[in-house]
């Protein structure tokens, strides 16, 4: 027995080793096409990007070239018009007529030998100074070589000169390119100058790569940056980084690493590409962030479909061996959670004899375990609910397999209790009731809160009274009862006069007493089936329901006045007080309950004006008969 017993662990360790060899061997496996995966992934993001970037500035660098030749064979078609310049008109007629259908272009002008401008299709621009010496390559060189000038402010030559005629600062959103081309002439030298439009490209260029991590720069052969779409870039600076001199000279295009920003840390790949005709190079940027992180999503993807099902086989693995072990500690778990519960518990089986209970059980009934287990849980019912009760129950449980409900218990001493109870029928594979579980509390203090909470919520805590919101429905109700029988209803808007006084030299615990008692004798002037409510701080609002017209209230105020008169007795010390009042009456002040309270508020105003310890009516009429009626009085 013993050594058949040490047989059988030693093959169920050896087959334990065997099974963990092959778990490792697999993962490893996995674990190694994965990382060539992921490796294969970055070198393809990187490659990719390359291509898009060179891509980019192909387009971007035969977009400007074209637009170049363009200017070219203006400038070399413009020698019949500039042999006759006696006709100017003609000459900026041409211009004119050469520009319109070019976008790209702001102006064409032509300049003499001098850098002064003769003619152009802007009229503003003639007469301008333009700095023949700022173009490149060199004025003197070749006609037929298109020269391009370095980035100027403003929309054309007529705003980009300051007043002693120097150039002023580019701005990348607001600036264009001056180009220069020779026109064929027999006579002095002459220059076509076009002014790129710096938005067109830039525009171009936003909507081309749909991307705001990517960028373009646009530069003359000497390295001078022209136009860019990129924010942090300043115009007319060298970019020392990309030293386009020795690049131009070794190759027509190209990608490269670096850093954009000196000192940023700001890696980019930069794809560049020189213009075939003209001394120009575009060079588009893509951040190396960017592409590391489509890289990372990708690999992410592959690694969230590969990691799983790798975890899945060791978990699987796993759960075979140690499934009876989990399963015996999830009973003793089950039977801990069952005995510790707050709740009360009792199991039934399917005739409904109990078989369990667990100790809240036994704290909530005061019976011991022995005495309930074998019987019905009839024996904890009160008599209150009638059969009826108990039949819908049990046929909703039968039904839907769960009921829950408030009803009232009754302990083992005779006490009566509410409680909460929930009933759950637990069935079988075969869909067969085989057991019950009644959970259940005594929710006594629970309901005592929530009578509690409710009256809070309509009532003032310290007064007593109705507050706001149980006004606005009391009020509600008057209206609606009022509005059926026509009756009248009256709102008295009060306010105790110099509370402030009190409160800031006695202190609040004194004022707080003094509203009290304000409430209390109030009350004494009321009938039942009128509502008085503290608004807050000193305010009270009162609705007289039934009154036959403004004498009626005018009554009630006086009465008021009057029982308000006697000083207080707070902590002995005599505290003499007054009530400023003001009346609405319905239907005659106000239609709705928001008009009647505020202009019982306006009235009450008119009141404090009147010297306090007064009422006002809102009409004015009802003021002037009411103090008649007191002065007869």
């Amino acid at each position: 027995m013993t050594h058949w017993t040490a047989e059988a662990l030693q093959a169920t360790a050896r087959r334990h080793g065997v099974f963990l060899m092959a778990m490792a061997v697999l993962v490893g496996s996995a674990l190694s096409s994965l990382g060539y995966m992921v490796w294969r992934l970055h070198e393809d993001a990187f490659r990719q990007a390359r291509l898009q970037l060179e891509a980019h500035a192909r387009n971007f660098e035969e977009q400007i070239t074209q637009s170049l030749q363009v200017i070219a064979l203006t400038a070399v078609n413009l020698d019949a018009a500039v042999a006759d310049r006696d006709d100017s008109s003609e000459l900026n007629r041409r211009l004119t007529y050469a520009v319109n259908p070019l976008p790209y272009i702001r102006s064409l002008s032509v300049v003499d030998g001098r850098g002064t401008v003769l003619a152009s299709s802007s009229p503003r621009n003639i007469g301008q100074r333009v700095p023949l010496e700022t173009f490149y390559p060199q004025v003197q060189g070749s006609p037929e070589v298109l020269r391009v000038g370095p980035a100027w402010s403003g929309r054309d030559l007529s705003g980009a000169f300051g007043p002693q005629g120097v150039a002023l600062a580019a701005q990348s959103d607001f600036s264009f390119i001056p180009v220069l081309r020779a026109i064929p002439s027999d006579t002095e030298p002459l220059w076509l100058l076009a002014t790129l439009n710096s938005d067109y490209f830039i525009n171009s260029s936003l909507q081309m790569l749909h991307a705001k991590h990517k960028h373009v720069d646009w530069f003359r052969y000497d390295g001078v940056l022209l136009l860019t779409n990129d924010a942090h870039r300043l115009l007319n600076t060298r970019d020392p980084a990309l030293r386009l001199e020795e690049r131009v000279l070794k190759s027509e295009q190209g990608t490269i690493e670096r850093s954009l920003h000196a000192g940023s840390g700001q890696e980019v790949m930069s794809a560049y590409r020189t213009s075939s005709r003209f001394p120009l190079v575009v060079s588009v940027h893509a951040e190396r962030e960017d592409i590391v992180r489509l890289w990372a999503s990708d690999a992410g993807r592959i690694t969230a479909v590969v990691l799983p099902t790798l975890l899945c086989l060791v978990v699987t693995g796993v759960v075979i061996h140690r499934r009876r072990l989990a399963l015996h500690q999830q009973q003793q778990l089950a039977a801990t959670v069952f005995e510790s519960s707050p709740d009360a518990i009792v199991v039934t089986d399917a005739q409904a004899h109990i078989i369990s209970v667990n100790a809240a059980s036994l704290a909530v009934t005061g019976y011991h375990r022995d005495e309930l287990l074998g019987r019905n849980p009839r024996i904890f019912g009160s008599g209150l609910q009638s059969a009826n009760f108990y039949r819908a129950l049990w046929h909703c449980v039968t039904t839907t397999g769960h009921w829950h409900g408030k009803l009232t218990n009754r302990r083992k001493d005779g006490t009566l209790y509410p409680s909460a109870l929930s009933i759950s029928a637990v069935r079988n594979t075969l869909e067969r009731t085989t057991h019950y579980v009644a959970v259940f509390s005594d929710i006594t203090e629970r309901k005592a809160s929530e009578a509690r909470i409710a009256y809070l919520a309509q009532h003032d805590p310290l007064t007593g009274l109705p507050n706001r919101t149980l006004l606005q429905d009391r009020l509600d109700q008057a209206l609606a009862h009022a509005v059926r029988h026509g009756s009248r209803i009256a709102v008295l808007f009060l306010d105790l006069d110099r509370f402030k006084t009190i409160n800031d030299s006695l202190g609040h615990m004194t004022g707080d007493r003094l509203l009290q008692g304000v409430a209390l004798r109030l009350s004494e002037c009321t009938r039942e089936t009128d509502t008085i409510s503290r608004q807050g701080g000193d305010e009270f609002l009162i609705v007289l329901t039934d009154v036959d017209g403004p004498d009626d209230a005018a009554r009630v105020a006086e009465k008021i006045l009057d029982r308000l008169g006697p000083p207080f007795d707070v902590d002995g010390q005599l505290l003499a007080t007054s009530f400023s009042i003001g009346i609405a009456l319905f239907p005659d002040d106000g239609k709705c309950a928001e008009s009647l309270m505020k202009n019982a508020d306006t009235a009450m105003y008119h009141a404090k004006e009147s010297g306090r310890n007064t009422y006002r009516f809102f009409d004015e009429v009802m003021n002037i008969n009411a103090l008649g009626r007191l002065q007869l009085e």
